[in-house]
């Protein structure tokens, strides 16, 4: 779940803060990283001594929203910080 959260972090990220339509951006880094969850667990279902289940692809899903939300709100809280330093 950590590595999909950074994943979705790091592709909300690229989308910049400023970003037109942040909603937009943020759905499609957090559906870009479960893609990129749900065809890694394809993957394995042909690795030898590993196992595709479909909780394990859950967890990547949360993993990606929930990094994809961090990186949303990242801002905010940096805005909320440099206002409290001001007063």
């Amino acid at each position: 779940m950590a590595a999909y959260a950074f994943l979705g972090f790091l592709l909300r990220s690229a989308f910049g803060p400023a970003s037109r339509r942040p909603l937009f951006a943020t759905v499609a880094a957090a559906l870009i990283a479960a893609v990129y969850g749900a065809i890694d667990e394809v993957h394995q279902a042909f690795v030898p001594g590993r196992f595709a289940t479909v909780a394990d692809g859950a967890a990547n899903t949360v993993g990606a929203v929930l990094g994809a939300w961090i990186a949303v709100h990242r801002e905010t809280w940096r805005r909320i910080a440099k206002t409290r330093r001001r007063s």
